[in-house]
């Protein structure tokens, strides 16, 4: 099954966001399965801020590919981890971590516990979100 979707994306030289065509593949039976669902907003607003685009996006798309569990947002971390599997070097590490945890897309709960804000990016459904979870960002 072929999925055609319009997507907004930030061209990075003159600022302006424009639209491409994303054609999502997948089983029929498998549509809500094995994918991080982003939530519209949010994906405004990091598409908008140059800021997060330049980098600290990235260390975002690693936490919701492999960090985030099925209806979960809290996440365990580390520096060494994402160092490796990023191949970045800890002054970029941190750079990133801090300017996402300034811009409110994760809230830090613990020594190398996270937690992504709610409505931004989750894996399973909104609904099934553990409400301890949901209570920690209000």
């Amino acid at each position: 099954m072929v999925m055609k979707a319009k997507l907004p994306l930030l061209n990075e030289k003159t600022g302006e966001i424009v639209e491409v065509i994303a054609y999502v593949y997948g089983q029929p039976k498998a549509r809500d399965r094995g994918f991080t669902k982003i939530f519209h907003v949010f994906a405004e607003e990091v598409l908008a801020d140059p800021e997060i685009m330049k980098g600290a996006f990235r260390l975002f798309l690693y936490i919701m590919t492999e960090k985030l569990e099925a209806n979960r947002l809290v996440f365990y971390m580390t520096k060494e981890e994402v160092m490796e599997k990023l191949g970045v070097s800890k002054a970029t590490y941190y750079l990133w971590l801090k300017t996402l945890l300034r811009k409110g897309h994760i809230k830090r709960i613990g020594p190398n516990y996270y937690a992504v804000r709610p409505r931004t990016a989750i894996i399973g459904r909104l609904a099934d979100i553990e409400p301890l979870e949901d209570i920690l960002w209000r």
